[in-house]
């Protein structure tokens, strides 16, 4: 059971990830420049620390900078 948890939120994290990237696209594409923590944040309806810690990911794998 605790393995199908684990397997559960990963893959709800990669979920909110993918969100916050497009979320990120498309805001650029639209408005020239990247949103801020809190629009993201109020996007994908996470509180802002988790936002950091998505972004943080994204630029591990290279998405962003």
């Amino acid at each position: 059971m605790r393995k199908t948890m684990n397997r559960n939120l990963k893959e709800h994290g990669t979920e909110l990830r993918e969100r916050i990237y497009r979320f990120i696209v498309d805001y650029i594409a639209e408005n020239g420049f990247a949103p801020t923590i809190r629009e993201m944040a109020q996007e994908v309806n996470i509180c802002t620390s988790n936002v950091l810690h998505h972004l943080t990911m994204l630029e591990i794998d290279g998405r962003i900078k």
